[in-house]
């Protein structure tokens, strides 16, 4: 019985509650020339996020035509439905295990002509160590990565949490912010190697720089 209500009866609750929720934020969002490029020319996007964005991004699930990875516990199936709910279509698997089962899942959801949306730092952590599991993704569909920041006002925060997790209050100031792609993954780039790391952390800083710099700006008029 707590198993089907938690299925079938708390996915409404979180998704009322946070849509409620998610109505009353400021919300500004932006997006590079390259990604607004290659929506119109129906290119596969990769969206890329940390974990702890997740509470935000979800309302941004629809205009990014998303595909989701979810796992197959009863937290991921119930998740899986919230998300269901913005509009995403989702895979089963995880990135950290039966790993490949999730890749295949969501280059799938690509060749249906879903942009993935994906937590580089995975649904365990450490707390943003990008896995490796997006390089790959990038190259099995031929997708760029794009980078993500969020900013907000204020907000509720859950310390315990190991990916830092918070929730914007009501009527705070919200700011999604898409950086520049990394370009598409080869067969000659090493997935696992510390080069597209690199690339991406670095893409990821300069997102949030310039995210920190359009909110301020943002806030000040």
């Amino acid at each position: 019985m707590k198993l089907w209500l938690k299925l079938n009866i708390l996915p409404y609750i979180i998704f009322i509650f946070h849509r409620l929720l998610s109505w009353t934020w400021r919300l500004k969002i932006v997006y590079p020339p390259g990604l607004l490029e290659d929506f119109k020319n129906q290119k596969p996007i990769i969206f890329a996020h940390w974990h702890s964005d997740e509470t935000v991004l979800v309302v941004n699930i629809r205009e990014m035509n998303a595909g989701v990875l979810n796992s197959k516990s009863s937290d991921g199936q119930m998740m899986a439905r919230v998300v269901k709910l913005y509009g995403a279509k989702t895979a089963k698997g995880s990135s950290s295990r039966s790993g490949v089962g999730g890749l295949k899942g969501l280059v799938r959801l690509t060749k249906e002509g879903r942009n993935p949306a994906i937590a580089v730092d995975g649904p365990r952590g450490p707390y943003r160590e990008i896995k490796s599991g997006v390089f790959q993704l990038s190259r099995l569909s031929g997708a760029r990565i794009y980078p993500s920041s969020v900013q907000y006002s204020s907000a509720w925060h859950f310390p315990k949490s190991w990916d830092k997790t918070y929730l914007p209050k009501p009527f705070a100031r919200v700011l999604i912010y898409w950086g520049e792609a990394l370009p598409v993954v080869t067969k000659d780039d090493d997935p696992k190697g510390p080069e597209l790391d690199s690339a991406l952390q670095a893409r990821f800083a300069r997102a949030e720089d310039q995210a920190t710099h359009f909110f301020a700006e943002m806030n000040s008029k």
